[in-house]
């Protein structure tokens, strides 16, 4: 590490103290944090967030999302409604309406009102995240986190590294604390959520009707570490 590299992230490490928060986290972190904060303000799409390697060894590029991620985006959504998967949409996408809402995406990420996680394997799009700023005030804003990931893309730590990723992410946006909704039956999905540091605080009773079975939906939340501004 360069003498200027080692001042930056001493520099942060007076800002957050993210051992506190996430002990299991890499040393490294701090710097592209650091960077993070630097430029957080000026994310453009497909930007590059960090990479890293799966666990079946294939490398991994976490970025903000960009026009040619379009069709990848309609076969992700629509593999997900075939598979009858634990999401919110049940029905397919037309590749014009995924346009409309990438249109919106996109200029959301721009204008730095909210964040857009896409994951790239192989020059592919196979997961997509986000949150949103969804609650709470000026002085205590509280953001919601959403998470679909391609079937043959799972259980290769791609999902627990996008959490580790936006909530990373969204200690710089100012949020204080971020809530994620997820079908009970979801358990896979809901051992990831606590694993990075979620605790379920609301259940919505019945709230969904699949396949002839009447679904609770499960409210999970973590806090988040303030940035120190002084």
């Amino acid at each position: 590490m360069s003498k200027t590299e080692n001042q930056s992230r001493k520099i942060f490490e007076q800002k957050v103290i993210w051992g506190d928060f996430f002990p299991s986290l890499p040393g490294n972190y701090y710097y592209m944090f650091f960077k993070n904060y630097c430029w957080k303000v000026k994310l453009k799409v497909g930007k590059i967030i960090r990479k890293f390697v799966a666990e079946d060894g294939r490398n991994i590029i976490f970025r903000t999302p960009k026009w040619e991620d379009l069709d990848d985006f309609v076969d992700l959504i629509n593999s997900l409604v075939d598979e009858k998967a634990d999401i919110y949409v049940t029905e397919k996408v037309t590749r014009a309406e995924e346009a409309k809402w990438l249109q919106e995406v996109i200029a959301h990420l721009e204008r730095d009102e909210d964040f857009f996680l896409v994951a790239e394997i192989e020059k592919k799009a196979v997961a997509l995240a986000e949150f949103k700023i969804k609650g709470g005030d000026n002085e205590h804003p509280v953001g919601a986190i959403g998470i679909i990931v391609k079937k043959d893309y799972r259980n290769l730590g791609i999902g627990t590294e996008i959490l580790k990723t936006l909530l990373e992410q969204a200690v710089f946006f100012g949020l204080q604390k971020m809530t994620i909704n997820v079908f009970a039956t979801n358990k896979r999905a809901i051992h990831v959520y606590k694993k990075v540091g979620f605790i379920e605080t609301g259940i919505i009773p019945e709230r969904h009707f699949r396949q002839g079975k009447i679904i609770d939906e499960i409210i999970l939340t973590i806090k988040l570490p303030k940035l120190n501004q002084s």
